[in-house]
């Protein structure tokens, strides 16, 4: 059944149909809803205007019948022809009622999250709506940034990651408040995250560095930096297995550039560079590792074994493999942005 609207709400905005000498009012005069009344029967108290907004006097228990409503009016047609999937045309209702009454907009919001709330996709063209009408109304801007990010969560979370990025993106490039980016970025990077994992887990490390790199890109935190130096960490070993000793050094160079000076890194480091004949800086990468964690016994070894080469180049120094664990932030959906309009208003969508 279609909602039951009332003939008025406090703030409509209305037009006399007869005259009402009581008061010394003439039809076709406006006036806004200032009281509303149920009992004994239903009937409001009007403030009338004259054309410029003066206060021409107060008209009080006006029937329903003795007025048009300017404002509910088009406003009830627009709902109607959203019904019928008339887009076009409820838009330009919605206009006239606005025009009258600029805070139905904000009533509008509020049905269209009503109504959307279990299925977000259907209120991106009707945001879209609300902002052709008001561009300025940044509540509706932010709402619209965060349904895209929602829909990209559901997304990502039904396994569909090109589909999440796309929506990521879209809620991202959108111009919003700052809290509400933040919190996009934050989803955001926690999605490059868990595909930068996913890579790893691969062992396409290439690929999970470039994932790790632009989740820092986007949301430069502490767990972030620590990730990015991990995925640096492990493409490094991986070129150093490959055969690939000065990426590999570069990459543990890296490494260090972002503040991970950890001796399991400081280890395969200095394996890498004794493996190129860079004797003296192998064996001060070994030294800086022993003062980190004096009893390692590996480094020791390394270390050891690099003394007793008098000159040549070791063959049989130990690797340390990193068990790399990243920091994976859950990916968490945004409450939509309510706007505070009155209780007292037409039935939603």
């Amino acid at each position: 059944m279609p909602p039951k609207y009332k003939a008025a709400y406090e703030g409509d905005v209305v037009e006399l149909r007869e005259d009402l000498p009581k008061y010394n009012l003439k039809r076709g005069q406006r006036g806004i809803v200032i009281t509303e009344f149920d009992t004994p029967s239903e009937a409001y108290d009007l403030e009338m205007q004259d054309k410029e907004g003066n206060l021409l006097g107060f008209a009080y228990s006006v029937k329903p019948h003795q007025f048009n409503n300017l404002s509910l009016t088009p406003y009830i047609r627009g709902i109607e022809l959203l019904e019928k999937h008339d887009d076009v045309a409820a838009e330009k209702e919605f206009r006239k009622a606005i025009d009258f009454r600029p805070d139905y907009i904000g009533i509008l919001l509020n049905s269209i999250l009503d109504s959307c709330q279990n299925n977000l996709t259907p209120a991106i063209p009707l945001l879209r709506m609300v902002l052709r009408i008001d561009p300025s109304f940044e509540l509706a801007r932010a709402n619209l940034a965060i349904t895209l990010l929602n829909i990209g969560i559901s997304k990502a979370r039904a396994g569909e990651q090109n589909k999440a990025f796309e929506y990521f993106s879209r809620s991202l490039a959108i111009e919003t408040e700052p809290d509400v980016q933040f919190l996009i970025k934050k989803n955001f990077s926690a999605l490059f995250t868990e595909v930068g994992n996913d890579a790893y887990q691969k062992k396409n490390f290439e690929a999970s560095l470039t994932f790790i790199r632009r989740a820092y890109m986007i949301m430069p935190s502490a767990e972030n930096r620590r990730n990015l130096g991990f995925a640096y960490a492990n493409l490094a070993l991986s070129q150093m297995k490959n055969g690939k000793l000065s990426e590999a050094i570069e990459l543990f160079e890296i490494v260090e550039d972002l503040g991970f000076v950890l001796p399991a890194f400081l280890n395969d480091y200095g394996v890498c560079l004794a493996s190129m004949g860079r004797i003296k800086e192998a064996r001060q990468a070994f030294e800086r590792a022993l003062e980190l964690e004096p009893l390692n016994e590996l480094i020791e070894s390394n270390l050891l074994k690099l003394d007793r080469a008098e000159g040549g180049e070791p063959k049989d120094l130990s690797l340390e493999d990193v068990s790399t664990e990243f920091d994976l932030g859950p990916l968490e959906s945004v409450v939509l942005r309510r706007p505070n309009v009155s209780s007292r208003e037409p039935a939603p969508i």
